[in-house]
């Protein structure tokens, strides 16, 4: 929003001004310019930055941008690893979504500030988002994280067979990395 209230004249996006913009920002050591080849300019802001713009958002536009990071975080895991395992092999697709991992924790933390409590239905939570996330936290080790996505995804759970199975053997794996075996036998039975 803030890019277009600056870059725009009239209705026409402005290019000279907005490299003018990110050269100065570069300058002072506020942001990182990453050019490669066959792939678009990207940036990275330092962190008082983002923190500062986040400052100056109303809650409604932090709660919309937390919607729209969530939604494009998950179209990027699924870009990376389109899998129904868990439990398969993909080195390369887990480093690829692992340099999302501060973005989806920031996700996960301004999903918990902004919307209600313990993920209920009107959070942004989509099935894909919550089962992506929850993947990804189930490989990084944070298993009270993805039981809480899995459980979410099971409760909005499309009434597929094999997506709803998939889901209970997922969440199924997940208590038992927590301890929680007698639930996750009842699901594993279940699943079967």
């Amino acid at each position: 929003i803030w890019l277009t209230e600056v870059c725009c004249r009239g209705g026409t996006w402005n290019e000279l001004t907005f490299n003018r913009m990110t050269s100065e920002v570069h300058q002072y050591s506020l942001m990182k310019k990453s050019i490669t080849l066959n792939n678009p300019i990207s940036f990275q802001f330092h962190p008082i930055v983002q923190e500062v713009g986040k400052l100056r958002l109303s809650p409604e536009l932090q709660r919309e941008f937390t919607s729209v990071a969530i939604r494009l975080i998950e179209r990027a895991i699924h870009k990376f690893a389109p899998r129904d395992d868990l439990f398969e092999d993909d080195t390369a697709s887990y480093l690829l979504q692992r340099r999302l991992m501060l973005h989806m924790d920031a996700c996960y933390d301004n999903a918990k500030r902004f919307f209600p409590s313990d993920l209920s239905l009107g959070t942004p939570w989509s099935f894909a988002a919550s089962r992506q996330f929850a993947r990804f936290y189930w490989y990084e080790g944070k298993w009270k994280i993805a039981e809480e996505l899995q459980r979410h995804a099971l409760s909005i759970c499309p009434l597929d067979g094999n997506i709803f199975i998939g889901i209970v053997r997922d969440l199924a794996a997940t208590l038992r990395k927590r301890g929680i075996y007698q639930e996750a036998a009842t699901l594993q039975q279940q699943a079967i």
